[in-house]
């Protein structure tokens, strides 16, 4: 069972698996770095439940996105929201349920459960994201700079247009997910062109030992192994506890699990963290 700590009240609170749960994201008034991040966790909180079985439904509490954070919300994987508008219009398309806001400090609704995020600042102005696998893979792939609202960014992945000036680094969007997901959503970040190189590294050879391992016999994750998995986002949605322990079983924390079983659990883990660490597979070694 999945339990989150209410920003709030402090309070544990244990979203059921057999209960529908209503996953409210608020990025309204936030910046457009800040209101992406929103909508992140409340994507991988909606995939958290969803793997657990919990019928679960997300709505969008602004009357319209807006439009430069529209093709990031797109480029990093972030579902499309079962309903969108207030409040009251959200609640009615979707039933009622328990209802988990994910807002900006202060943001929200009084009542449900409240997941705060802390903001983001985008310093990483001579780096370019792209969209797809292939950072800078030809006209059109991307845009060059971070996400819209950033000094010297361009409007948005879909863009075209070009960077100022040669990218000192330059990642995938699914790196972009990742290196936002790997800090604590409370807190805030600084997203510097060092932590975009790192959460490429990082992903790049996630992919290369997920495409290896994919050629072994596949194996049944060992229990010892799924429970913690599962133990990092059913603990409050600890993303970065969940990316520590992949990354250590990645470097050969766990010699005694054979490769088809390490398959299979970053298969499963990549569920709830969405991104794509399958997309090597069957391309060359």
């Amino acid at each position: 069972m999945l339990h989150i700590t209410d920003s709030r009240t402090g309070a544990p609170a244990a979203l059921a698996s057999g209960r529908l749960t209503r996953v409210d994201a608020h990025p309204r008034g936030a910046d457009v770095p800040t209101a992406v991040r929103i909508l992140l966790v409340a994507d991988v909180l909606a995939r958290a439940l969803d793997i657990g079985g919990a019928p679960v439904r997300t709505g969008l509490i602004t009357p319209d996105l807006p439009a430069e954070v529209r093709p990031w919300a797109a480029a990093l994987g972030i579902r499309p929201p079962d309903a969108q508008g207030d409040i009251a219009r959200v609640a009615g398309e979707l039933g009622g349920g328990r209802g988990v806001q994910v807002c900006a400090r202060g943001g929200g609704v009084d009542g449900g459960v409240h997941i705060e995020v802390a903001g983001v600042e985008w310093a990483a102005a001579d780096a370019a994201v792209w969209p797809d696998a292939e950072p800078g893979a030809g006209a059109g792939a991307g845009a060059g700079g971070g996400p819209p609202g950033a000094s010297g960014a361009a409007s948005g992945p879909a863009s075209g247009a070009a960077s100022s000036g040669p990218a000192s680094v330059s990642v995938s969007a699914s790196a972009l997910r990742l290196a936002l997901l790997a800090h604590p959503r409370g807190m805030p970040l600084r997203l510097t062109e060092e932590k975009l190189a790192e959460a490429a590294e990082v992903l790049g050879r996630w992919r290369g030992s997920v495409a290896r391992w994919a050629t072994e016999p596949s194996r049944p994750i060992p229990d010892d192994v799924r429970r913690e998995l599962r133990g990092t986002w059913e603990n409050d949605l600890d993303l970065p506890a969940l990316i520590e322990t992949l990354d250590r079983l990645e470097r050969g924390g766990a010699d005694d699990v054979p490769r088809g079983a390490l398959f299979e659990a970053f298969v499963y883990a990549d569920r709830v963290l969405g991104v794509e660490l399958a997309r090597e597979i069957g391309g060359p070694m």
